[in-house]
């Protein structure tokens, strides 16, 4: 039976780690960043574009590791969301079809 692994984050592309976090299949370090976004009870820093001027002119890649804007707009683009319960992490691995598999 050939499986059909999906290797790569739905936000920040990384091919490490990658496990369902807040209902994504994102790497740990995408999710640990939406639970820290979600934790702090300061979003002002999460609203505002550090991409340079020039890099929206060209529709280029945002930095996700420093723009924080840019990365949040990934993870809510991806289908992020908090969860009812809280933050629960599953060591599932994500496949292409439709999504889960067992441990």
């Amino acid at each position: 039976m050939q499986r059909n692994f999906i290797k790569k984050c739905k936000v920040c592309g990384a091919k490490e780690n990658v496990y369902y976090h807040y209902g994504v299949c994102t790497c740990r370090a995408c999710g640990a960043f939406f639970r820290r976004y979600l934790e702090n009870e300061n979003k002002k820093k999460f609203t505002k574009c550090k991409c340079s001027e020039k890099n929206k002119d060209e529709k280029a890649q945002p930095d996700l590791t420093k723009c924080k804007k840019c990365r949040l707009d990934k993870c809510l683009s991806a289908g992020m969301k908090k969860l009812v319960v809280g933050y629960i992490r599953k060591d599932t691995i994500c496949r292409e079809n439709d999504g889960r598999t067992k441990k």
